[in-house]
């Protein structure tokens, strides 16, 4: 009888851990979800050219604004912004050249610069070419979007842990087609 009184005791006070436990994590769960759903205001970064905020991410320097769901860094001054999933990685090179006429000159001209043997650009969607340069050099055969708005030249370069990931169809570049905006002049 008394063995039995033990194990009540026991089951009972481990019931209460338990029921204290769930109570807690609910308790930090709803905290959590209620300052997750303020609207903030874009908070300034190290750098005061880059304004994030919900997801949404302004490079006033480079000009530009998306928004994505997916994780971002940056990297040398902003110049480089990074997008993550759990396969792939989209890296974005912002670039500022008064001299490139079109997205396919600075193309051939990337392509001189990296010796490659040849390289593809053709228009895409949404003024964003496709483009993939070909040598002996690593990266070659990378897939790539660029697109370009006045002096302001954008290059975006997917990398996939598997190969089958790795096209034009990758939600990264259909997330970087759909919501990367640049202001436009009035």
């Amino acid at each position: 009888m008394k063995k039995i009184k033990v194990y009540f005791i026991f089951i009972l006070s481990f019931l209460f851990l338990i029921i204290l436990y769930i109570f807690f994590i609910s308790f930090i769960l709803k905290d959590l979800s209620k300052t997750s759903l303020k609207k903030s205001n874009f908070k300034v970064l190290e750098n005061e050219n880059l304004l994030v905020s919900n997801k949404v991410v302004k490079n006033e320097k480079y000009n530009f604004e998306i928004q994505s769901p997916y994780k971002t860094e940056f990297k040398n001054d902003y110049k480089f912004l990074t997008l993550k999933d759990e396969n792939c990685v989209l890296n974005i090179v912002s670039f500022i050249n008064n001299d490139i006429k079109n997205v396919c000159d600075w193309v051939e001209k990337e392509c001189l610069d990296l010796e490659c043997s040849n390289y593809i650009c053709e228009y895409y969607k949404n003024d964003w070419y496709k483009v993939r340069y070909f040598g002996d050099f690593m990266g070659s055969s990378d897939y790539e979007l660029v697109y370009k708005y006045n002096n302001y030249i954008y290059s975006a370069n997917l990398e996939c842990f598997s190969y089958e990931l790795d096209n034009y169809k990758n939600p990264l570049f259909s997330n970087l087609i759909l919501n990367f905006n640049v202001k436009k002049d009035d």
